[in-house]
């Protein structure tokens, strides 16, 4: 289909044939978007058993019922099959391919496999060790070790399997093709080949591997900065180097798209940040000289956006009815034509409306600030950066995952990164995320419950009592030798371990300049 497509756009194809609509797709939006698409390339769509000319409005009528009851039937077809498989499995079947280590018996049930299980026991014992899938993959590829049909020991194939809960025992119906609200979990479903123990130090050891996302390690951008070319998400990954036997983490972004040019292209996620919060920064700026206009758009943006999500479920049950009084009535063709082209008009009005309110509750930093703030001074208003920089990794990827829909960033050719756009989602416009100093200080109180806070302090308060006794240090001077990936607070106080600590913000000409670290 996408070779289609592509022939299609490129000019090498004029007219597409197809037995049945049902040969093509058997999904509406899909439907309406090839015929749509092959109008806009000027591509003819012609169907051998269907007898109505799809360039006519009846015939595109037709067409649109045609898709409508090959979805109808596509749906039924799953939900009996659903129900048939589930059905099976409460009553102990296995109804799908045999899992490694196991065989099925007389009664479809699953039983141990004395030699697949030995195999299966020393993935998990060896994964466990702290090797990552691709590692454990290759060691078992190097011991020959058995598979069924020939196959190969993959980092996939042993991923699949350290996720399975079914060798502990318990039984995931869906784990990759459902939704996990549909997903189906039966415990003590099948003999366990492996112990609750080891299956959840294996757990374990996946979060460590998984994403470059676990501890220390974990990446602020994951899942959030887009490729400028293809425009989807790239791949979060860290790099490990030693200088002076010491461990430096470099944390980057790519685009694994195939079909990209820019596929292989690395973005240091370390210049990704340091953009970031300069743009927080001059967010939190405008907020102050606008009075926090920031704070937009309305909230009733959702109700409205609600009503017409259930006008359009109306519309759909209008057509789905009169579809019925097509089938089982002797209703006039014109009639119908007529009531359906009505109802396609105000769906494709309400959808539009739907489209705009949609758009709404984002704040695109490159559009919507820059042109309305392009006449203020922001200078240096409030600075964020000495609060920004004592967040833990954690905190920092929440407030980047809880707030961000997107960062489009570029690259020159002096791999000079810069950020082309931020998409805030409507979280981060309707609450206090837009005061940001206030709210990166939140943020670092509820994640170091250890850590007493004492407020923001000027550099006279903490040279008056009761602070002028107590030792203090500042966090930028103590930091100002690390490298970028240990400049923050965890590594800092590993040095004073076992002793009590308190924090204040040391603010200078109403600016946040320093975090001063005091003890007891």
């Amino acid at each position: 289909m996408e070779k289609l497509i592509d022939d299609i756009k490129n000019g090498r194809i004029n007219l597409v044939v197809a037995m049945k609509v049902d040969r093509l797709t058997r999904e509406g939006y899909d439907g309406q978007w090839f015929l749509k698409f092959c109008k806009d390339n000027n591509c003819g769509l012609i169907f051998l058993q269907e007898n109505y000319d799809i360039t006519t409005p009846d015939g595109e009528m037709m067409y649109g019922m045609s898709l409508l009851f090959g979805q109808k039937e596509r749906r039924e077809i799953g939900n009996r099959t659903r129900k048939a498989m589930e059905e099976a499995i409460k009553q102990g079947k296995y109804p799908a391919k045999t899992p490694f280590g196991y065989i099925k018996n007389k009664d479809k049930k699953l039983e141990i496999n004395p030699m697949e299980s030995e195999i299966v026991k020393d993935v998990f014992e060896i994964y466990a060790k702290g090797n990552n899938a691709s590692q454990t993959a290759k060691i078992m590829r190097e011991n020959n070790r058995f598979l069924r049909n020939n196959q190969k020991w993959t980092e996939s194939r042993v991923t699949r399997m350290i996720n399975n809960p079914i060798y502990k025992g318990d039984l995931l119906w869906g784990l990759y093709k459902r939704k996990k609200e549909n997903q189906l979990f039966i415990s003590n479903y099948s003999p366990a080949i492996i112990s609750k123990e080891l299956w959840d130090k294996c757990q374990r050891e996946l979060d460590r591997n998984c994403h470059g996302n676990y501890g220390e390690n974990i990446h602020i951008f994951h899942r959030v900065v887009r490729c400028p070319e293809c425009h989807e998400l790239m791949n979060s990954f860290y790099t490990i180097k030693y200088a002076n036997k010491k461990k430096k983490y470099n944390y980057y972004v790519r685009c694994l798209n195939k079909r990209c040019s820019k596929k292989g292209i690395t973005y240091n996620a370390q210049k990704i940040e340091d953009a970031f919060v300069n743009i927080l920064n001059d967010l939190s700026g405008l907020a102050i000289l606008s009075q926090y206009s920031l704070n937009f758009p309305i909230v009733d943006n959702k109700t409205n956006i609600d009503k017409i999500k259930g006008a359009l479920t109306k519309i759909k049950n209008d057509e789905n009815k009169l579809l019925d009084y097509y089938l089982t009535s002797d209703i006039k063709s014109d009639a119908l034509t007529e009531r359906l082209n009505s109802l396609s008009a105000e769906r494709k009005a309400l959808e539009q409306k739907q489209m705009k309110l949609e758009n709404d509750v984002v704040l695109n930093y490159n559009k919507d600030i820059t042109t309305l703030y392009n006449d203020k001074n922001i200078g240096d208003i409030e600075r964020i950066n000495p609060i920004w920089s004592i967040l833990s990794r954690e905190a920092k990827k929440d407030i980047v995952t809880q707030f961000i829909k997107y960062i489009d960033v570029s690259i020159d050719d002096n791999y000079v990164v810069k950020i082309e756009n931020i998409t805030f989602n409507n979280e981060f416009l309707q609450n206090s995320f837009y005061d940001l100093p206030t709210y990166l200080l939140e943020k670092f109180k509820n994640n170091n419950k250890d850590i007493k806070y004492l407020g923001m302090l000027t550099r006279e308060q903490l040279t008056s009592p009761p602070f002028d006794v107590i030792r203090k240090y500042s966090f930028n001077s103590m930091v100002k030798n690390y490298s970028k990936d240990r400049k923050n607070l965890e590594t800092f106080l590993s040095k004073f371990p076992n002793q009590d600590i308190n924090i204040a913000m040391l603010v200078e000409n109403q600016k946040f300049t320093d975090a001063i670290i005091m003890f007891d």
